[in-house]
């Protein structure tokens, strides 16, 4: 693994899930179905839920004991829940252990070196990952 492989990884990890374009397609729901979201209806009330059906036109989350179904045109905006960032430190620390690798086979460095470059890239994967973590764009109204 080349050492200037770094900037491609971050561009990678850190370019946009969608455009607006595709942010405005309401079967995105479908995609998602058994994942946690967050629906914004067009007075503003927001609802955190499981997507339990989706169509083209309607999508169904499960609240609590119960369901409610929403119409496309009762919904302004919907984000999916996304995860904590351990797995981004998890990540960064593995991307670290690799360049670790290489540079000590290359370079022959001592395990120092290793244990910096595992924390290094640990704590640049967790940051990328908290810049994004609690939410991720689901659905837009299209304006």
């Amino acid at each position: 693994m080349d050492l200037l492989s770094l900037p491609l990884i971050i561009l990678i990890i850190a370019f946009p899930d969608a455009t607006p374009t595709q942010l405005a397609d309401f079967s995105r729901f479908a995609k998602v179905q058994g994942e946690e979201v967050a629906v914004v209806d067009m007075f503003g009330a927001e609802r955190l839920g499981r997507v339990v059906a989706a169509t083209d036109t309607t999508v169904t989350l499960g609240l609590g004991a119960g369901t409610r179904t929403f119409e496309r045109a009762d919904v302004l905006r919907a984000d999916r829940l996304r995860d904590s960032t351990r797995d981004g430190l998890i990540k960064g620390m593995a991307i670290g252990a690799l360049v670790g690798w290489a540079a000590s086979r290359e370079l022959g460095a001592t395990a120092g070196g290793f244990a910096v470059s595992m924390s290094v890239y640990g704590g640049i994967g967790y940051l990328l990952d908290r810049s994004s973590s609690e939410r991720a764009p689901l659905y837009r109204i299209k304006q």
